[in-house]
Formats: structure tokens, sequence, C-alpha cells
């Protein structure tokens, strides 16, 4: 499209926004730089800054994923950028998900001495046989799940994943009580380890919303996959005891 055309356009297009309020991001001005090629190099910016984006951020990588999102959920896209360019604001669950990541390793420190302290000891016995290496992993798993589901508050990606988790679980013959006590001793060990952090003053609600009822809901999904084995192994000791009837 020829450059003073575009002019022409984006020129129209700001006065009829100046007339129905909402005035395009695009000013006719910008007209003149639209097929100029800029090449920026942000090595000084980022030294003095003393900061980079991590490479998976990096605009070209990014790019697709843009693409993809305003190609699904067109109305949401334009929503949420159109939100952004008139102000900046962070929602809660992000403050949240990030002070849980600041604080994810003294959180797995605490939650395995809680499992393999004399409360996990008597009430979990089934943890008591899983291997530190291994036990470590789904510890940070199950927390980066919980992490994941603060971030995008999504509940289904912790009830996901407690579901896989209780059939594996119910595989290795542990009890439905012991996980869901497993997950209890999660959520008491996030707002420990977090409220000893001013910075989660206020958000008490917010964590009840965003960590305990989503292990709730996780818990309530793995009593299901219990109680649904359980029946299962009844079921088969009834055809076994008694073949001529089934």
């Amino acid at each position: 499209m020829p450059k003073a055309l575009c002019r022409t356009g984006m020129w129209a297009r700001n006065v009829a926004g100046g007339l129905l309020g909402e005035r395009p991001f695009e000013r006719a001005w910008m007209a003149k730089t639209i097929d100029r090629a800029m090449t920026i190099d942000a090595r000084k910016t980022r030294e003095k800054l003393g900061w980079s984006p991590r490479p998976r951020l990096e605009l070209l990588r990014r790019l697709p994923f843009l693409i993809e999102n305003k190609k699904t959920d067109p109305l949401e896209w334009n929503r949420l950028n159109r939100a952004a360019m008139k102000e900046v604001h962070v929602p809660a669950n992000l403050l949240l998900y990030r002070l849980m990541e600041e604080h994810e390793n003294e959180i797995i420190e605490e939650y395995s001495k809680a499992l393999l302290g004399p409360k996990g000891r008597e009430k979990l016995p089934s943890y008591q046989r899983v291997s530190a290496d291994d036990l470590e992993w789904d510890l940070r798993v199950v927390l980066r799940n919980l992490m994941s589901s603060v971030r995008t508050r999504e509940k289904g990606i912790v009830v996901a994943y407690c579901r896989e988790l209780a059939q594996r679980r119910s595989a290795q013959g542990f009890r439905g009580d012991e996980l869901c006590g497993a997950l209890e001793f999660l959520n008491l060990t996030c707002f420990r380890v977090l409220r000893r952090d001013s910075r989660t003053n206020g958000l008490r609600q917010l964590m009840l919303d965003h960590i305990t009822m989503n292990l709730r809901f996780g818990c309530d999904q793995a009593q299901e996959v219990f109680d649904a084995y359980q029946a299962a192994e009844e079921r088969r000791v009834r055809r076994e005891t008694l073949p001529g009837i089934f």
C-alpha cells in the first residue's frame, strides 16, 4: 500500500476516532516511518539496567503466540491490549504468583520437612517410603501446577494434575486421605511461608481463593478417583468370591 494512502487512512481513522470518543493508537505523523528500518541495539540499555529479557520472552519467539492468540480469541486480545494502553495494572493473582515464585525453594524445603516430620509420619505413612529425590521432584511438580493455576486463575490445572496424581498414587498403594492430607500440608506451608513476607499483607483472601480453594478442588477430584478405584476393587472381589452370580 502506498505511503501516502496509509497517511490518509491513518488521518481519517484518527478523526473518526476523535468524533466517536475512542481514537486509535496510530497517528498520521507515524506514516513517515512506516517503511523505515529501525534496527536497535539494546545492549547499552540492558547493561545500564542490569537486566535483559529471558530468551523465552524475546519478541521473535513470542510473536507466533501473539498472532495465534489474536486469531483464536480476537475480542479478548483487543480488550486486553486496549486496557494495557490505557492503564498499567498488575492483577492481584500475578502479584501472588510472583511471591510464590520468589519463595518457591523455601516452600519446597518446609513442605518436605512437614511431610517427613512427626505429623507426616503419623498421618502420611506411604510418603515415608518415597526416596528423597523422587519426593522433592513430586513436591516441586505439584507446587508448579498450583502456581500455574494461580497465575492463570484456572482451577482446572490443579484439578487435572490431582486426578492424574491420584491415579498414580492409588496404583502405588497410597490411601486417598494421605494424598488429601499432603495437599493440606502444602496449603498450610504456602500460608506459613508467604505470610512471613510483608508484601502479602492484605492478600489473605486472595490466598484463600487461589491457593486453598484450588487445592480443595484438587483434593475433591483425587477423592473421586480413589472412590472409583475402591468401587472397582470391591466389584472385582465380589466377582471372584461369587463367580456364579456375576
